[in-house]
């Protein structure tokens, strides 16, 4: 990694709130920040009557689209304190991929939730859940523009993704002096057939215990001789995504890893990761697994 904290920027209002919380994270971690324009839509014309895509124009005339993408990043850049140092980038590549490039060798990655261009019933544009499925770090997605002061909420589940996940967001609550709230939910196997909704052979308490340990496993790894953390450990009865989308009200940022257990070995982005991802209040932080 090169220790930069890279934002997506469009002009959008979303991704103007996302260089305001890189810029507070890189006060308080100092990383560099670099602000990365993506033109590639800009640059294709996908219009019906040609063979297929092509150059809507040479990105070298005065009025071509470069201007327009040093226009928006000026404006971004201008919104970081000037004792951050800050680089800016324009990409000819497509918004998603030149992301995902970027992530490669980032430390972090921010984007809003939604671009320009998105449709108004998504709660996450395409570009966020592509970056957040494919991406090599950890990605956060702003949604809202006031950062809450509440803590730090992380789903673990005992999977290498979510201890990741956890370790990400100590060191944020280390880093931003803010409480930590470790979120297990536990559930009991549900009947295949008829009969009562849980089976006389399942033990309510040792589902409870054994959801227990997967929390104090998990913590055992952090390093929590740091006393300016305080360590909560919630323990929920039930599905876990509700449980992360509630306990989200007021956090400060929510962190999930990329993919728990139970998963479909298939997918990139596990059920209970897309679901908090795009129902939860405030930022959300997606952790992969090395």
């Amino acid at each position: 990694m090169d220790g930069r904290v890279v934002v997506g920027v469009d002009g959008s209002s979303q991704s103007l709130e996302a260089v305001d919380w890189a810029v507070a994270e890189v006060r308080a971690r100092p990383r560099r920040l670099h602000l990365l324009y993506a033109c590639g839509w800009s640059l294709v014309d996908l219009s019906f009557g040609g063979n297929g895509p092509r150059l809507s124009r040479p990105v070298d005339t005065p009025e071509g689209v470069y201007l327009m993408a040093e226009k928006i990043l000026a404006e971004a850049a201008g919104r970081v304190d000037i004792n951050v140092p800050v680089s800016t980038e324009i990409s000819t590549d497509l918004p998603g991929r030149a992301l995902l490039t970027a992530s490669r060798t980032a430390e972090l990655v921010v984007l809003g939730s939604k671009g320009i261009g998105g449709f108004a019933g998504l709660l996450v544009g395409s570009v966020a859940a592509q970056v957040t499925s494919h991406g090599r770090c950890p990605v956060v997605v702003v949604r809202d523009p006031a950062t809450p002061s509440g803590p730090v909420v992380v789903g673990v589940d005992g999977s290498p993704a979510s201890q990741r996940a956890l370790e990400f967001g100590y060191a944020f609550a280390a880093a931003h002096h803010r409480d930590l709230c470790a979120v297990h939910a536990w559930t009991w196997p549900e009947p295949i057939g008829p009969g009562p909704v849980v089976p006389l052979t399942y033990d309510r308490d040792l589902f409870r215990s054994a959801g227990e340990k997967v929390l104090v496993r998990a913590l055992a790894c952090l390093p929590l001789d740091r006393t300016e953390v305080s360590v909560e450990r919630r323990l929920v009865a039930g599905p876990a995504a509700p449980a992360l989308i509630e306990a989200s009200a007021g956090a400060s940022l929510t962190v999930v890893g990329s993919r728990g257990h139970g998963g479909f070995a298939g997918l990139l982005l596990g059920s209970v990761s897309h679901q908090v991802l795009h129902h939860c209040a405030g930022p959300v932080a997606v952790v992969h697994a090395p």
